[in-house]
Protein backbone atom coordinates (compact mmCIF):
# COMPACT_ATOMS: atom_id res chain seq x y z
CA UNK A 1 0.00 0.00 0.00
CA UNK A 2 1.38 3.70 -1.05
CA UNK A 3 0.21 6.27 0.95
CA UNK A 4 0.64 10.16 1.61
CA UNK A 5 1.09 11.49 4.92
CA UNK A 6 0.29 15.38 5.12
CA UNK A 7 -1.12 18.16 6.63
CA UNK A 8 -4.88 18.81 6.47
CA UNK A 9 -6.43 21.85 4.93
CA UNK A 10 -10.23 23.28 4.67
CA UNK A 11 -10.85 21.61 1.70
CA UNK A 12 -10.23 18.15 3.19
CA UNK A 13 -13.23 18.42 5.48
CA UNK A 14 -15.40 16.23 3.50
CA UNK A 15 -13.26 13.32 3.82
CA UNK A 16 -12.99 14.14 7.50
CA UNK A 17 -16.01 14.03 8.22
CA UNK A 18 -16.53 10.70 6.23
CA UNK A 19 -13.68 9.10 7.87
CA UNK A 20 -15.05 10.22 11.08
CA UNK A 21 -18.48 8.38 10.42
CA UNK A 22 -17.43 5.28 9.56
CA UNK A 23 -15.93 5.48 13.61
CA UNK A 24 -18.87 7.32 15.37
CA UNK A 25 -22.17 8.65 14.68
CA UNK A 26 -21.76 11.59 17.08
CA UNK A 27 -18.10 12.27 16.76
CA UNK A 28 -16.85 15.81 17.72
CA UNK A 29 -13.74 15.94 15.21
CA UNK A 30 -15.69 17.35 12.07
CA UNK A 31 -17.36 19.68 14.56
CA UNK A 32 -14.16 21.25 15.55
CA UNK A 33 -12.36 20.53 12.35
CA UNK A 34 -12.20 24.17 11.02
CA UNK A 35 -11.56 25.82 14.23
CA UNK A 36 -8.08 23.15 14.49
CA UNK A 37 -7.28 24.51 11.25
CA UNK A 38 -7.58 28.15 11.88
CA UNK A 39 -5.98 27.72 15.07
CA UNK A 40 -1.59 28.33 15.37
CA UNK A 41 -1.57 25.61 18.42
CA UNK A 42 -3.48 22.85 16.21
CA UNK A 43 -2.18 20.64 13.72
CA UNK A 44 -4.02 18.39 12.10
CA UNK A 45 -2.12 15.35 9.79
CA UNK A 46 -4.24 13.16 6.95
CA UNK A 47 -2.80 9.55 5.68
CA UNK A 48 -4.16 8.74 2.02
CA UNK A 49 -4.16 6.64 -0.49
CA UNK A 50 -5.16 7.72 -4.21
CA UNK A 51 -6.47 10.90 -2.88
CA UNK A 52 -9.05 8.64 -0.03
CA UNK A 53 -8.15 9.99 3.20
CA UNK A 54 -7.58 6.68 5.01
CA UNK A 55 -7.20 8.73 9.30
CA UNK A 56 -5.87 11.71 10.73
CA UNK A 57 -4.86 12.66 13.76
CA UNK A 58 -4.21 15.92 15.51
CA UNK A 59 -1.21 17.81 17.58
CA UNK A 60 -2.63 20.33 20.16
CA UNK A 61 0.19 22.66 21.54
CA UNK A 62 -0.63 23.71 25.15
CA UNK A 63 0.37 27.79 25.45
CA UNK A 64 2.93 28.75 27.44
CA UNK A 65 4.46 25.07 28.53
CA UNK A 66 6.47 22.60 27.25
CA UNK A 67 3.28 20.06 26.44
CA UNK A 68 1.03 19.28 23.89
CA UNK A 69 -1.57 16.55 22.84
CA UNK A 70 -2.12 13.73 20.51
CA UNK A 71 -5.78 14.21 19.87
CA UNK A 72 -8.95 13.01 17.56
CA UNK A 73 -6.30 9.46 16.30
CA UNK A 74 -9.58 8.23 13.75
CA UNK A 75 -9.13 5.28 11.04
CA UNK A 76 -11.57 4.41 8.72
CA UNK A 77 -13.15 1.47 9.82
CA UNK A 78 -12.71 -0.87 7.15
CA UNK A 79 -8.65 0.22 7.45
CA UNK A 80 -8.70 -0.16 11.02
CA UNK A 81 -6.00 -2.76 12.48
CA UNK A 82 -3.32 -2.19 9.54
CA UNK A 83 -0.67 -0.21 11.37
CA UNK A 84 -2.24 3.20 10.28
CA UNK A 85 -3.04 4.70 13.66
CA UNK A 86 0.56 3.97 14.80
CA UNK A 87 2.15 5.88 11.43
CA UNK A 88 0.11 8.80 12.39
CA UNK A 89 1.51 8.89 15.87
CA UNK A 90 4.54 8.19 15.31
CA UNK A 91 4.45 10.82 12.43
CA UNK A 92 2.51 13.21 15.52
CA UNK A 93 5.32 12.65 17.64
CA UNK A 94 8.29 13.95 15.00
CA UNK A 95 6.52 17.03 14.51
CA UNK A 96 5.96 17.48 18.48
CA UNK A 97 9.74 17.16 18.64
CA UNK A 98 10.21 20.20 15.82
CA UNK A 99 7.91 22.27 18.29
CA UNK A 100 10.63 21.62 21.19
CA UNK A 101 7.66 19.60 23.04
CA UNK A 102 8.90 18.03 26.22
CA UNK A 103 5.84 16.16 27.18
CA UNK A 104 3.07 14.72 24.83
CA UNK A 105 -0.27 13.36 26.37
CA UNK A 106 -2.63 10.89 24.99
CA UNK A 107 -6.33 10.16 26.13
CA UNK A 108 -8.56 7.50 25.99
CA UNK A 109 -11.24 5.29 27.10
CA UNK A 110 -10.41 2.42 29.19
CA UNK A 111 -12.33 0.41 26.31
CA UNK A 112 -10.85 1.16 23.46
CA UNK A 113 -7.95 -1.28 23.39
CA UNK A 114 -6.73 -0.88 19.66
CA UNK A 115 -6.32 2.95 20.85
CA UNK A 116 -3.88 1.74 24.41
CA UNK A 117 -2.13 -0.57 22.38
CA UNK A 118 -0.91 2.14 20.13
CA UNK A 119 -0.35 4.29 22.95
CA UNK A 120 1.74 1.53 24.99
CA UNK A 121 3.46 0.15 21.28
CA UNK A 122 5.33 3.76 21.39
CA UNK A 123 5.90 4.05 24.23
CA UNK A 124 3.11 6.08 26.79
CA UNK A 125 3.01 5.49 29.86
CA UNK A 126 -0.23 5.56 31.77
CA UNK A 127 0.01 8.76 34.58
CA UNK A 128 -4.15 8.74 35.35
CA UNK A 129 -6.86 6.54 35.83
CA UNK A 130 -10.57 8.21 36.64
CA UNK A 131 -14.04 6.45 37.09
CA UNK A 132 -16.61 8.40 35.09
CA UNK A 133 -20.91 7.80 33.83
CA UNK A 134 -23.31 9.44 32.25
CA UNK A 135 -26.98 10.22 33.07
CA UNK A 136 -29.43 10.69 30.48
CA UNK A 137 -32.24 12.76 31.01
CA UNK A 138 -34.99 11.79 32.59
CA UNK A 139 -32.70 11.57 35.57
CA UNK A 140 -33.05 9.25 38.39
CA UNK A 141 -34.84 9.65 41.79
CA UNK A 142 -32.28 11.50 44.57
CA UNK A 143 -32.18 12.10 47.90
CA UNK A 144 -32.71 15.88 49.36
CA UNK A 145 -29.43 18.00 48.96
CA UNK A 146 -28.51 18.89 52.70
CA UNK A 147 -28.41 22.24 53.87
CA UNK A 148 -25.09 21.27 55.45
CA UNK A 149 -22.79 21.16 52.24
CA UNK A 150 -22.80 23.99 50.91
CA UNK A 151 -20.95 24.32 48.01
CA UNK A 152 -19.47 28.31 47.44
CA UNK A 153 -18.14 29.78 44.62
CA UNK A 154 -14.02 29.95 44.17
CA UNK A 155 -11.51 31.33 41.73
CA UNK A 156 -8.34 29.40 40.43
CA UNK A 157 -5.93 31.28 42.61
CA UNK A 158 -8.20 30.23 45.71
CA UNK A 159 -8.14 26.80 44.36
CA UNK A 160 -4.61 26.91 43.73
CA UNK A 161 -3.78 28.38 47.50
CA UNK A 162 -5.97 25.54 49.32
CA UNK A 163 -4.14 22.90 47.07
CA UNK A 164 -0.71 24.42 48.67
CA UNK A 165 -1.77 23.73 52.40
CA UNK A 166 -4.13 20.53 51.51
CA UNK A 167 -2.97 18.51 48.59
CA UNK A 168 -4.70 15.41 49.80
CA UNK A 169 -7.56 17.07 47.90
CA UNK A 170 -6.58 16.32 44.73
CA UNK A 171 -3.35 13.98 44.57
CA UNK A 172 -2.94 13.17 40.66
CA UNK A 173 -0.76 15.83 38.70
CA UNK A 174 -3.54 16.73 36.47
CA UNK A 175 -7.35 16.68 36.51
CA UNK A 176 -10.04 15.31 34.52
CA UNK A 177 -12.54 17.37 32.88
CA UNK A 178 -14.70 16.43 29.75
CA UNK A 179 -12.55 14.09 27.98
CA UNK A 180 -9.47 16.56 28.99
CA UNK A 181 -7.05 16.49 31.48
CA UNK A 182 -5.66 19.69 32.58
CA UNK A 183 -2.43 20.42 35.25
CA UNK A 184 -2.92 21.03 38.73
CA UNK A 185 -0.67 23.87 38.72
CA UNK A 186 -1.94 27.71 38.43
CA UNK A 187 -1.73 27.83 34.89
CA UNK A 188 -3.66 24.93 34.33
CA UNK A 189 -6.31 25.69 36.70
CA UNK A 190 -6.43 29.17 34.77
CA UNK A 191 -7.03 27.47 31.74
CA UNK A 192 -9.34 25.53 33.25
CA UNK A 193 -11.73 28.76 34.57
CA UNK A 194 -11.51 29.67 31.09
CA UNK A 195 -13.96 27.22 30.31
CA UNK A 196 -15.32 25.78 33.90
CA UNK A 197 -16.53 26.98 37.55
CA UNK A 198 -15.03 25.83 40.17
CA UNK A 199 -17.34 25.43 43.94
CA UNK A 200 -15.52 24.38 46.75
CA UNK A 201 -17.51 22.25 49.90
CA UNK A 202 -15.89 23.31 53.75
CA UNK A 203 -16.74 21.27 56.89
CA UNK A 204 -17.73 23.12 60.11
CA UNK A 205 -14.53 23.51 60.74
CA UNK A 206 -13.80 25.61 57.69
CA UNK A 207 -11.48 22.53 55.99
CA UNK A 208 -11.89 22.14 52.56
CA UNK A 209 -13.54 18.49 52.13
CA UNK A 210 -15.16 18.69 48.21
CA UNK A 211 -14.07 20.27 45.02
CA UNK A 212 -16.56 20.09 42.15
CA UNK A 213 -15.77 21.75 38.44
CA UNK A 214 -18.63 21.78 36.03
CA UNK A 215 -18.48 22.86 32.42
CA UNK A 216 -20.96 23.28 30.17
CA UNK A 217 -21.07 21.83 26.34
CA UNK A 218 -23.44 22.25 23.48
CA UNK A 219 -23.22 19.68 20.59
CA UNK A 220 -25.69 18.90 18.02
CA UNK A 221 -28.89 20.79 19.69
CA UNK A 222 -27.90 18.45 22.49
CA UNK A 223 -26.31 19.96 26.24
CA UNK A 224 -24.46 18.21 28.71
CA UNK A 225 -23.44 19.57 31.98
CA UNK A 226 -19.93 17.90 32.96
CA UNK A 227 -18.85 17.84 36.54
CA UNK A 228 -15.68 16.78 37.78
CA UNK A 229 -15.85 15.87 41.48
CA UNK A 230 -12.48 15.51 44.10
CA UNK A 231 -14.23 14.66 47.63
CA UNK A 232 -12.26 13.58 50.91
CA UNK A 233 -15.61 12.61 52.79
CA UNK A 234 -18.49 9.82 51.63
CA UNK A 235 -21.40 11.77 53.30
CA UNK A 236 -20.99 15.21 50.77
CA UNK A 237 -19.66 13.10 47.91
CA UNK A 238 -23.32 11.54 47.88
CA UNK A 239 -25.07 14.97 48.66
CA UNK A 240 -23.20 16.61 45.57
CA UNK A 241 -24.19 13.73 43.51
CA UNK A 242 -28.07 14.54 44.96
CA UNK A 243 -27.73 17.89 44.39
CA UNK A 244 -26.30 17.82 40.42
CA UNK A 245 -29.26 15.60 39.58
CA UNK A 246 -31.54 17.90 41.67
CA UNK A 247 -30.44 21.10 39.77
CA UNK A 248 -30.31 19.54 36.29
CA UNK A 249 -34.01 17.75 36.90
CA UNK A 250 -35.83 20.07 35.53
CA UNK A 251 -33.53 22.18 33.42
CA UNK A 252 -32.93 21.77 29.17
CA UNK A 253 -29.65 19.33 29.90
CA UNK A 254 -29.79 16.27 27.72
CA UNK A 255 -27.35 15.02 29.91
CA UNK A 256 -25.06 14.28 32.90
CA UNK A 257 -21.76 13.60 33.51
CA UNK A 258 -19.32 12.28 36.24
CA UNK A 259 -15.40 12.29 36.20
CA UNK A 260 -14.31 11.20 39.76
CA UNK A 261 -11.45 11.21 42.22
CA UNK A 262 -9.98 8.19 43.56
CA UNK A 263 -12.77 8.67 46.55
CA UNK A 264 -15.83 9.39 44.17
CA UNK A 265 -14.55 6.35 41.48
CA UNK A 266 -15.10 4.21 44.66
CA UNK A 267 -17.91 5.55 46.15
CA UNK A 268 -20.02 5.61 42.89
CA UNK A 269 -20.38 1.73 43.23
CA UNK A 270 -22.34 1.95 46.43
CA UNK A 271 -24.78 4.95 44.38
CA UNK A 272 -27.35 2.35 42.85
CA UNK A 273 -27.66 4.86 39.57
CA UNK A 274 -25.08 4.29 37.59
CA UNK A 275 -25.46 2.19 34.38
CA UNK A 276 -24.42 -0.89 34.20
CA UNK A 277 -22.13 -0.20 31.32
CA UNK A 278 -19.79 2.54 33.03
CA UNK A 279 -19.45 -0.18 36.04
CA UNK A 280 -15.67 -0.09 35.92
CA UNK A 281 -14.65 1.96 32.56
CA UNK A 282 -12.46 4.36 33.35
CA UNK A 283 -10.94 7.66 31.35
CA UNK A 284 -7.63 7.11 30.63
CA UNK A 285 -4.25 9.39 30.77
CA UNK A 286 -0.89 8.35 28.56
CA UNK A 287 2.24 10.28 29.05
CA UNK A 288 5.19 10.56 26.58
CA UNK A 289 8.27 12.47 27.63
CA UNK A 290 10.12 13.42 24.65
Amino acid sequence: MTTVLRDLVSSDFEQVLAVSQSVWDDDYAPLSFHNWIDDSNWYVYGVFENGVLLGFIALQLIPETNHAWVKALRIRNDRQGTGLGTQLTKHTITKAKEFDVKKLWYATSSRNKASIKIAEKIGFHLVNNVGYFRLEKPLPAHQTPSPNFQPHDIDAEGIHEILSVYPELITTETIPIAWNFETKDLLGLKRLEEKATFKVVRNEQGLPKALRISYLRERNDSKAAINTFYVLDRSIFVDLIARTIAEHDESDIDTLVFFLGPNGTEWSKTLGIVPEEYFDRRFLLYEKTL
